[in-house]
């Protein structure tokens, strides 16, 4: 028995693709990121890469900061982060552990992009990017039936800049 989520949404995550974008015209080799990309229109595009979104069932810890991120379509874009919980059930289901090492195939630089019902169809709230909210953490943790059975994530968002000063 290695027991369950109580209460899953389907969490749409866009993992990083390591190996595209350090690969790309956009990633700063001394920095070792992702840099902006000039474009016609004047705006940039980043140079990170992500791999097709997938689902995976996660739940919620209490106490998160995650409605924090409504404000955003306000224009409040203040800091948040916020832990969602994974059944290492459902990772494995999904082909998100690697079978060399065992270790969770969601990483520090993923990216949350929705969350869905927990049926998986009706989308309950996009995360906009900017500022989007990115994997700072993701810890196993070992319990029921001496396995190990959560993956606990740390989300947060990324400051955006520094604001204009009125001096210049």
């Amino acid at each position: 028995m290695r027991g369950r989520l109580i209460n899953p949404f389907g969490i749409e995550i866009c993992r990083l693709d390591v190996a595209a974008t350090t690969t790309s015209p956009g990633f700063d080799s001394v920095w070792r990121e992702p840099v902006l990309i000039s474009t016609a229109d004047g705006k940039g595009t980043s140079g990170r890469k992500e791999m097709t979104a997938i689902q995976v069932p996660g739940q919620f810890a209490i106490g998160s900061d995650f409605l924090a991120l409504q404000m955003a379509a306000n224009g409040n874009l203040a800091k948040t982060d916020f832990k969602v919980i994974f059944h290492f059930a459902d990772l494995e289901d999904l082909g998100l552990v690697e079978s060399a090492t065992g270790l969770a195939l969601i990483r520090v630089g993923d990216r949350m992009s929705a969350v869905y019902s927990d049926d998986g169809l009706t989308l309950v709230q996009a995360i906009p990017n900017p500022p989007g909210v990115f994997v700072t953490e993701a810890e196993p943790r070992f319990g029921l039936g001496k396995s190990r059975n959560l993956l606990v994530v740390t989300f947060a968002s990324r400051d955006q800049g520094q604001a204009a000063s009125a001096g210049g």
